[in-house]
């Protein structure tokens, strides 16, 4: 079951108009259907990675990654460094804050 987000964030960015940078969105368009990183995994796992549609299996792929910490440390290095620069780039993006 997803795990809620908390509130906080919500308010924070109603209340004074702040970005909300999640990085976990941003490492769901690592894995999109068709980007690089995607490939990389299907490269390195096969095909059954993958679902029907070509999408990233995620049940299959925890799996793997939380079975073994080698596979897991493989998969931090490809997409945390993508999370990252998208991160950057919304906050460079993101107007400043004023009171």
């Amino acid at each position: 079951m997803p795990q809620a987000k908390p509130l906080s964030p919500i308010y924070l960015a109603s209340a004074y108009n702040l970005p909300i940078l999640d990085a976990d969105i941003y490492a769901r368009e690592a894995v999109s259907l068709g980007s690089p990183i995607l490939g990389a995994i299907a490269q390195r796992y096969g095909e059954q990675i993958l679902l029907p549609d070509g999408s990233l299996n995620r049940q299959k792929l925890g799996e793997i990654i939380f079975n073994r910490q080698d596979e897991r440390n493989w998969i931090d290095n490809l997409i945390h460094p993508n999370c990252a620069r998208s991160l950057s780039q919304s906050n460079k993006l993101s107007p400043p804050h004023k009171h």
